[in-house]
């Protein structure tokens, strides 16, 4: 049962049919949570134009380069017609995308992560480096996505499609099993060392979204889980989140970005001694 309802979170964090972003401490405003938000300018939304599946074509990203987006495995496979949306609003279509070998929407928590092209480049004053370090477990995270929001107390909500904002929180890295870095919420009143000042976990529609560990990438947002039997995935402290660990495939992002980057610019150059626009 809990890998049936890991399974089918794995798919439901791509669903904001109405949307925010993550659900966090009931005691902190959500000004300070979207402020915070306001610091994580390199994390954006994807957007689709058209769905193979039944979900929204929806999720987030994290920009780490003026061409090159990360994002869920699953968000683009769902995608037809995938664009970035920029901090001004402009699209950014996305040109190709790749997915590690073998990975499977049907294999919770293993390979879950994708690196995507865009060919007009978005301009951002930074851009994050990716963490390398294998010793996130303990470590303070941040956490920024467009997803659902809500407190932990009460779970996410939904809103209407036009009030999309970018929300972030913290907590403390608690495990890592699969491909996944785990946190969990904390309750205010116990392991008070364990408790961040913006505890958060993800909610739907944060996929793709990224954990930030000293100012670079660390996590890519996967999934909502709960192992509470019968207990709804609503993102309260009964449940907890995954994202992909960068640290294990910092070099096959490295690899595959330089490829598509160097695949478009010989395009480009081959296009122009053409003569095609």
């Amino acid at each position: 049962m809990k890998t049936l309802i890991k399974a089918l979170l794995l798919a439901t964090l791509l669903l904001p049919s109405t949307a925010l972003a993550i659900t966090y401490r009931s005691d902190v405003s959500d000004s300070k949570i979207l402020d915070w938000g306001t610091k994580h300018q390199c994390v954006l939304r994807i957007q689709g134009k058209g769905c193979t599946t039944s979900f929204m074509c929806s999720g987030s990203c994290v920009v780490i380069d003026p061409h090159i987006v990360i994002t869920a495995a699953h968000v683009m496979d769902d995608m037809d017609g995938a664009y970035v949306i920029d901090n001004e609003g402009k699209h950014h279509d996305i040109e190709a995308a790749v997915v590690p070998d073998g990975w499977s929407i049907n294999k919770y928590g293993i390979k879950d992560i994708s690196i995507a092209y865009v060919k007009d480049p978005i301009k951002l004053e930074f851009y994050p480096g990716l963490y390398t370090e294998e010793d996130e477990v303990g470590k303070v995270c941040s956490i920024a996505g467009w997803g659902r929001h809500g407190t932990l107390q009460n779970g996410y909500g939904t809103v209407r499609h036009k009030e999309w904002k970018r929300r972030a929180g913290s907590n403390i890295v608690d495990k890592y099993d699969r491909d996944l870095l785990s946190i969990s919420p904390t309750k205010k009143h116990s392991k008070a060392d364990r408790l961040t000042t913006l505890e958060a976990i993800i909610s739907p529609g944060d996929s793709g979204g990224g954990m930030f560990i000293d100012g670079k990438v660390a996590g890519i947002h996967s999934v909502l889980i709960t192992d509470h039997h019968g207990m709804p995935l609503n993102g309260k402290y009964h449940c907890y989140s995954g994202s992909t660990r960068i640290s294990k495939y910092h070099k096959w992002i490295t690899s595959n970005a330089e490829k598509l980057k160097n695949f478009y610019r010989l395009t480009e150059e081959v296009n122009k001694a053409l003569g095609v626009k």
